[in-house]
């Protein structure tokens, strides 16, 4: 019945001391799932105890979490991660956020060997002008440290074949975002469209409570979210891991592109460690692999958090 479980708050309690002295993490798994009392449960949180329902998935989630230190050990020269209970509260303080404009996103990633299409900033009055040296065809985006998704607002278009086009698309992509977002648009960015495109990837990093950055590979385009095809995995990247992933989405040594997707990948990562304190959210998509193997990221979109 409700209640009956109280008999066990004083042995809880006693136990919580034992595991704050000696500094070890303490769980407490009922025989079945439904096996511990609400109220129990609160309790158990309240003192940093984690309440574990029914043995068979306590048992799994201690293997994982063994799995888990084993890792980290391997990656770090600390014995086992920080305190997940603490670094839960810190993954979900409200921070402020700060997005970084695509240009700074992808010299930032490129530091760390991500490729992307040559690109140049350009004023509207010089837009065709930078496509002409950059060589047409050319891709034109809004650059804005305000507006996310550029597309939805009309601020991207792609292909475009002479400086009339360009100059033309410089005047709809104003246009469409001013009244899509009410923003003006002063400068742009001029980019080499892609050759031989063969397939789309996306990768990505989150911050997952509790446990850190992940990284997310999937298939990328169109058809992206009706293939749902995506692995995680938590960082620091461990090879036999990584490996399943990137198996998970098509990709193996036989795989055209697999090195340089490998590359891409590793950098994204590299960057994500580097900056694990300062980074919220990093997107890149699509990679683009061409028929000769290549590995192209042609949109990058970076969201770092202040830690004051």
């Amino acid at each position: 019945a409700s209640g009956m479980d109280k008999d066990w708050y004083p042995s809880m309690e006693a136990m919580a001391k034992v595991s704050d002295s000696l500094d070890i993490p303490c769980a407490v798994a009922g025989i079945l799932p439904e096996g511990l009392d609400p109220g129990l449960r609160k309790h158990l949180l309240k003192m940093g105890i984690a309440p574990m329902l029914g043995f068979d998935d306590a048992m799994t989630a201690l293997s994982v979490a063994a799995r888990v230190g084993e890792i980290h050990r391997d990656k770090s020269a600390n014995p086992r991660p920080g305190d997940l209970k603490t670094d839960y509260h810190a993954a979900n303080e409200k921070l402020a956020t700060k997005l970084l404009d695509e240009t700074e996103s992808k010299i930032a990633l490129r530091q760390y060997g991500l490729k992307t299409p040559e690109f140049r900033v350009a004023e509207r009055e010089q837009a065709a002008r930078v496509a002409a040296k950059i060589g047409f065809p050319v891709a034109l985006k809004l650059i804005s440290n305000t507006i996310s998704h550029k597309a939805k607002v009309g601020g991207v278009k792609l292909g475009l074949e002479s400086a009339d086009a360009v100059n033309k698309a410089v005047t709809d992509i104003i246009t469409s975002v001013k009244k899509a977002a009410n923003v003006e648009i002063e400068y742009f960015l001029v980019e080499s469209m892609i050759a031989n495109p063969r397939d789309e990837y996306i990768i990505g990093i989150k911050r997952q409570a509790a446990l850190g950055l992940a990284l997310m590979i999937g298939r990328g385009g169109s058809a992206a979210e009706s293939m749902n095809t995506y692995a995680t995995i938590l960082l620091p990247l461990v090879e036999a891991d990584l490996k399943v992933a990137m198996e998970c989405v098509g990709l193996n040594s036989s795989t055209t592109g697999y090195d340089e997707m490998l590359q891409a990948i590793t950098a994204v990562a590299s960057y994500a460690i580097k900056h694990a304190d300062q980074l919220e959210s990093l997107d890149v998509n699509p990679v683009i692999v061409t028929a000769d193997g290549k590995a192209i990221a042609t949109d990058v979109l970076i969201v770092t958090r202040e830690t004051g």
